[in-house]
C-alpha cells in the first residue's frame, strides 16, 4: 500500500485508500503512464526540454487542484478512507487544470541546446 503523508496522518489518521491510476480518469489508453503521456504532448520539442521538470511541475499543479488529503503519488491517487468529496468530479477538473497549464509549464524546462 501506497505511504500516505505524514501531514495527511495528522489530520486523517493512518486509514488509506487509492482511488484508481490517474488514466482511469482522464481515459487516455494510449498513455499507461504520466510520464509517457506527457513526453507525447511534448512533442517534436521532447529532446529540447526537461521532461522530468515537467512531469515534476504538472503532479504538484494537479495535487494542487486536488482536495486537501488526496494525493497523486505514482500513478496512483491516494487518500483517506473514507473520503465524503464527489471525487469523479474534482479528480477529472484537477487533471484539466494542470493540462490547460502544460503549454506553460513545458515552455519554462526548455535546455540550453546549441545549433
Amino acid at each position: 500500500m501506497t505511504d500516505i503523508p505524514e501531514s495527511h496522518k495528522t489530520v486523517y489518521g493512518s486509514a488509506v485508500t487509492t482511488y484508481g491510476t490517474f488514466n482511469a480518469y482522464i481515459n487516455k489508453e494510449d498513455a499507461p503512464t504520466i510520464e509517457i503521456r506527457l513526453a507525447a504532448a511534448t512533442g517534436d520539442r521532447i529532446q529540447d526540454v526537461d521532461l522530468n521538470a515537467i512531469v515534476t511541475e504538472w503532479r504538484q499543479t494537479v495535487n494542487n487542484a486536488l482536495p486537501a488529503g488526496i494525493t497523486l503519488k505514482g500513478q496512483e491517487l491516494v487518500g483517506p478512507a473514507p473520503f465524503d468529496y464527489p471525487l469523479s468530479e474534482c479528480i477529472p477538473a484537477a487533471f484539466a487544470a494542470a493540462d490547460v497549464q502544460l503549454d506553460e509549464i513545458i515552455s519554462r524546462y526548455h535546455k540550453n541546446v546549441s545549433t
